[in-house]
């Protein structure tokens, strides 16, 4: 086939991923919800790993490891901050016509820019 998919590569990660989008899903309604509401701080763009762990315990989230969630978050290896684009790993996996409904951004919000 040629092609490797992530559940392939890493299905830890993946696993991680889903559980975290479930979860948020369940409390938030969206990813976007779960980033304004649950994870950015004030007026803030970017939360950095030790208010990410906050949140996590905050919202009763049951992330097993959470340290590692943050860092399969990270679009770069050496990001010490989550930025609200970084959510879209939680689209990982996902049929990309859940991606929007999902995502579901509130209206008059610029929408995600397509990734490639």
């Amino acid at each position: 086939r040629g092609v490797a998919t992530f559940a392939e590569i890493d299905p830890e990660a993946l696993k991680m991923l889903e559980r975290a989008r479930e979860q948020l899903l369940d409390k938030f309604g969206t990813l976007s919800e779960a980033w304004s509401d649950g994870f950015k701080a004030g007026e803030k763009s970017w939360v950095p790993q030790d208010k990410f762990l906050a949140a996590i315990k905050q919202h009763g989230l049951a992330i097993d490891r959470p340290e590692k969630l943050f860092k399969a978050l990270r679009a770069r290896i050496s990001q010490k901050a989550l930025i609200m684009e970084d959510f879209r790993a939680f689209l990982i996996g996902l049929p990309p016509e859940l991606h929007a409904p999902v995502w579901a951004l509130p209206p008059g919000q610029a929408r995600m820019p397509r990734a490639g």
